[in-house]
């Protein structure tokens, strides 16, 4: 188990109470975050969570397109939640066009209202709004300004909304993602990881994974929206600002890429802690827009913390291949292989540096040493097939990679 994952298993609760909720004489005080002038209620939607502005004068509930197509996608909402198209009004009595539609729930600081109507704005960027067919269903309610609390004069429905998170789950179902994504099965991969940030919605690093598997599958505005996801449910998420980051780079939007760098690296001690450097990495490693020098001089100041973490030298090694400098490519992968000698990659990378520079003997041994640690391996018999192309086997080509 890697580092990240040990500090995430020491420092996570098994049960996390959604937002903040008081109660007496029949009364329900909720208290709101006010950000920027207005009043976010955290909610959980259909499993997902998102973050919606408390808008008495909207008409619905609304959502962007954006989270919209998201849900669609990875199975929040279905064909049968969508009623038709509608003009809305919002709290300006502006007028817009969107798709209503239904949600089955929505949770809200211990408080669950079940099919209510919401419109879809027809709009990437549109603010996701508390409106009137929430807030109908909570009965009489009080809101103050002041102290941003939102009191339900009748007594709602105050069961605590509780996210239970199976460490057991944890482990099988992101180590299994990761090894998909590994293999390069990153259809596999994605299955693994909704359902996954389905059944643990709160664990941020579950939408970081889930946004780098989008990100290999080139959907760079699905991977935004996951890596969104990951600082709802944990603005100190590090990896996710990251991850965000990382998809401005990929348009080549420096700056803005750079507000996210130095948001996740305002997050965490960058003199003791090598995983930012390892996030950062991989972002100018993956992303279209490559910096392979940046990444090597972060993962030497990550290696001058600790020279006991694979991933600071598989990554050192993706960097140096980029470089076409095989042969320190070849020594970080094998330091790698030595720290995790389960992981078969950095043994099959190897193998395909002596490929391309045309040491077959060296290529051969590679490929069936990464082989030997994981025999379904599938980037290893891709590239062994390679080899025996190469080297005129046909026959061998065909068999390795059928």
């Amino acid at each position: 188990m890697n580092k990240m994952k040990r500090q995430f298993l020491a420092t996570v609760t098994t049960i996390i109470l959604i937002g903040q909720i008081h109660f007496s004489f029949g009364q329900t005080t909720i208290n709101m975050q006010k950000e920027g002038g207005v009043y976010i209620v955290p909610c959980t939607v259909n499993g997902l969570n998102l973050r919606f502005i408390f808008d008495t004068g909207a008409s619905d509930v609304s959502i962007s397109l954006t989270e919209a197509l998201f849900m669609l996608k990875n199975g929040y909402l279905n064909s049968e939640d969508i009623l038709g198209k509608e003009n809305f009004t919002d709290a300006t009595g502006s007028i817009s066009v969107g798709t209503k539609i239904i949600l089955r729930k929505i949770e809200f600081s211990g408080l669950i209202l079940t099919n209510v109507e919401a419109s879809i704005v027809h709009e990437l960027s549109a603010p996701l709004l508390l409106g009137q067919t929430a807030i109908a269903k909570l009965g009489k309610f009080q809101f103050d300004p002041v102290n941003g609390t939102l009191i339900i004069l009748n007594g709602a429905n105050n069961s605590y909304v509780n996210t239970y998170v199976n460490l057991n789950n944890y482990e099988q179902s992101l180590d299994g993602a990761l090894k998909a994504i590994d293999n390069e099965n990153y259809q596999s991969a994605e299955r693994i990881l909704i359902k996954y940030t389905q059944s643990n919605p709160s664990d941020a690093m579950g939408w970081y994974y889930l946004g780098n598997n989008y990100f290999f599958l080139e959907k760079n505005d699905s991977a935004r929206i996951a890596y969104t996801q990951g600082t709802v449910v944990n603005p100190k998420s590090a990896a996710c600002f990251v991850g965000l980051g990382k998809t401005y780079l990929n348009e080549n939007k420096i700056a803005d890429a750079q507000k996210y760098f130095d948001e996740a690296k305002s997050l965490v001690n960058v003199n003791k802690d090598i995983t930012i450097a390892i996030y950062l990495a991989d972002a100018y490693i993956y992303s279209e827009n490559q910096n392979a020098e940046e990444a090597i001089r972060l993962l030497k100041q990550a290696e001058n913390i600790s020279i006991k973490d694979f991933r600071i030298y598989s990554l050192m090694g993706d960097a140096y291949k980029i470089l076409n400098k095989g042969g320190e490519a070849v020594t970080a992968y094998e330091r790698s292989g030595e720290l995790n000698p389960t992981n078969a990659r950095p043994y099959a990378r190897v193998g395909m540096i002596w490929n391309l520079a045309r040491n077959y003997s060296q290529s051969k041994t590679s490929f069936e040493k990464s082989l030997s640690i994981d025999a379904n391996f599938a980037p290893a018999y891709r590239d062994f097939a390679e080899l025996y192309f190469n080297t005129g086997q046909y026959d061998k080509a065909k068999e390795t990679f059928a």
